[in-house]
């Protein structure tokens, strides 16, 4: 696996794998996130769960490179999280958020697609 893969694939898992942690856990920040939204606390943990999810999906994906099946989990999982990136993106938008509150979902959400074409030009 080449270098590119995994710089993204450790920011994504960085980047994710504590922002899903921190819904999960409800701290006071993300309860102001989640109230901007609108979003209600068990729907915004299971938004947290699915990004840690993602990110382990990544690490595995980046720990297993011996062609089974384990190893599209990187990709599948960096496909998830892209999404999640940029849906998240688009609600700051509606909310008319501000580029400060809005661009780091946009960024992991091109680190994701970035690691995913990374993946595949190996």
């Amino acid at each position: 696996m080449n270098i590119v893969a995994w710089i993204t694939g450790l920011v994504l898992i960085a980047g994710f794998g504590s922002s899903g942690a921190f819904k999960i856990m409800d701290n006071p920040q993300m309860q102001e996130v989640r109230e901007h939204f609108g979003i209600a606390k068990q729907q915004f943990q299971g938004l947290g769960a699915l990004e840690v999810l993602g990110a382990l999906g990544v690490l595995i994906g980046l720990l297993v490179n011996n062609g089974n099946a384990l190893e599209a989990l990187g990709p599948l999982a960096g496909a998830g999280l892209a999404a999640v990136g940029f849906g998240a993106f688009v609600k700051h938008q509606q909310k008319k958020d501000d580029i400060q509150m809005a661009a780091p979902a946009l960024v992991l959400g091109i680190v994701a697609v970035v690691y995913i074409i990374a993946i595949f030009a190996r």
